[in-house]
């Protein structure tokens, strides 16, 4: 699933959480005809994925920056030993 696509989940979950509209024509707090208990609006949860894609983003991220940070270091050290006389 791509990113649009979940950021659209994640704002329809927040609309039925939020009591603005349902899911599969039931609201929130009603039991579902289909299944068993209270919390069968779990299986529509988008929010493990999404903390999965962003946990993935974030070890990217550090990814970058460690590698940024190691070339930012290179080029300060060359420019410091290029402006010693």
């Amino acid at each position: 699933m791509d990113d649009k696509a979940l950021v659209e989940r994640l704002l329809k979950f927040d609309k039925f959480i939020c009591g603005w509209e349902p899911i599969d024509d039931v609201w929130f707090g009603d039991r579902h005809p289909d299944f068993k208990g209270a919390f069968w609006w779990r299986r529509y949860s988008p929010i493990e994925e999404a903390a999965t894609r962003i946990e993935a983003l974030e070890a990217a991220l550090r990814e970058c920056a460690t590698a940024y940070n190691g070339y930012a270091a290179q080029i300060i050290a060359k420019q410091a030993l290029e402006s010693q006389p």
